[in-house]
């Protein structure tokens, strides 16, 4: 277990803990903080691949559904023409979603947690990373 390996799994822990205390990443600045970790949590990921020259990753067919509602979020703010004007404003984007803006929100937001669930299930690799995570929430949540 390389170096890398073990300060994935601390980050993976302390994300866990830091939403949480962060009132469940509800606020710009702690979403973009969010973000932020889980792109250190990819680049960790990238580099222990190339590190060990095997690309790790998990077959788990839980993560199938997700991923494809985040397409779907996508698929959905797709511009198919515009409107016609109206009231004097133009160029208005014709899409499936009614709100555009909050449906794309959404969908960079399944797409983030996607990517936190995909990392966690290649660094969960064995009983004792899952007793280790089971403690980290147990302890945590009690002292909560």
């Amino acid at each position: 277990m390389s170096g890398l390996n073990k300060i994935a799994f601390f980050l993976i822990c302390a994300i866990i803990v830091f939403t949480t205390i962060a009132y469940g990443t509800v606020h710009q600045p702690t979403i973009a903080l969010f973000y932020f970790f889980i792109g250190v949590l990819l680049v960790l990921w990238a580099v222990d691949c190339v590190v060990s020259g095997e690309l790790r990753f998990s077959r788990s067919v839980l993560q199938a559904p997700l991923f494809a509602l985040a397409v779907y979020g996508f698929v959905q703010i797709i511009p198919f023409g515009t409107y016609a004007e109206a009231a004097g404003i133009s160029g208005i984007p014709r899409t499936i979603s009614i709100e555009p803006f909050a449906t794309q929100v959404t969908a960079v937001h399944i797409l983030a947690l996607c990517v936190f669930f995909s990392v966690t299930l290649v660094y969960l690799d064995s009983a004792r990373r899952i007793r280790q995570m089971v403690t980290v929430i147990t302890v945590f949540g009690f002292i909560y």
